[in-house]
């Protein structure tokens, strides 16, 4: 009886500190959104986005929200109206990038004058078979090259001899080689994401944060990468796009 007693007393006090916490908690995440959304406005004033109107038009934009409250792009992204997506193969990006480019190394095709380099699954995976033609092997991603001084992604001879000059756009965020961090993140459309969403994940001692594909679902995933980590107001070199 006396350990019955004191079981339900201790759940009786478990329960009321429980919801205390409950909350407690549901106060401060109320609180950081209402705090992330007001500097968010603050921010919004300053932060930058690319100028509209270059061509070619390549268009990132989110088909959901994950069940991580994560953006998702399942449906791939656009080129001058084209849609590049996961499975397409070579030649799709050939039939919409155009045929001016080059082979690079390991299955890459680089377009000079565009700042684009695909890179094909040719003769990745599976085992190499010179009579297969490399048009037909899908796609594992997309580079664009934003910085003019070079690429520290790429090998020299993938690297095209332009940097992107078209309009690139990321969730409503215009990007260029003037970008930073802080303006994506600041500018990013947040419609589904939680108030204090970072919107773009970045690991210490790596040069990229990622956003997009799912492990085991369709979709992309989105890499920018930056040319000091240390910095959010650091500006970007490359956008990769992984299928």
């Amino acid at each position: 009886m006396l350990a019955s007693a004191l079981l339900l007393v201790c759940s009786l006090a478990y329960g009321g500190l429980s919801e205390k916490v409950d909350r407690a908690l549901q106060w401060s995440g109320d609180q950081l959104n209402r705090w992330g959304d007001a500097d968010r406005e603050k921010a919004r004033s300053q932060a930058r986005s690319a100028p509209y109107g270059a061509e070619p038009q390549v268009l990132i934009r989110r088909s959901g929200v994950d069940e991580f409250g994560d953006p998702r792009f399942a449906n791939g992204f656009t080129v001058a109206g084209q849609t590049l997506k996961s499975g397409d193969t070579l030649q799709r990006a050939l039939d919409v990038l155009g045929p001016n480019s080059r082979k690079g190394y390991n299955g890459t095709q680089i377009w000079d004058a565009l700042g684009i380099t695909v890179q094909s699954e040719w003769p990745h995976i599976h085992d190499f078979n010179p009579a297969d033609k490399r048009e037909d092997q899908p796609i594992t991603w997309v580079y664009l090259h934003l910085n003019a001084s070079g690429s520290a992604v790429l090998d020299a001879g993938d690297t095209p001899a332009k940097p992107f000059s078209g309009y690139l756009e990321l969730d409503q965020v215009g990007i260029d080689s003037k970008t930073t961090l802080k303006d994506i993140r600041t500018l990013a459309d947040r419609e589904g994401l939680r108030g204090a969403h970072a919107y773009l994940y970045c690991s210490q001692g790596r040069t990229d944060c990622y956003i997009g594909e799912v492990p085991g679902k369709p979709g992309i995933e989105v890499k920018v990468y930056v040319n000091d980590m240390s910095d959010a107001q650091s500006t970007l070199h490359g956008l990769m796009i992984n299928f």
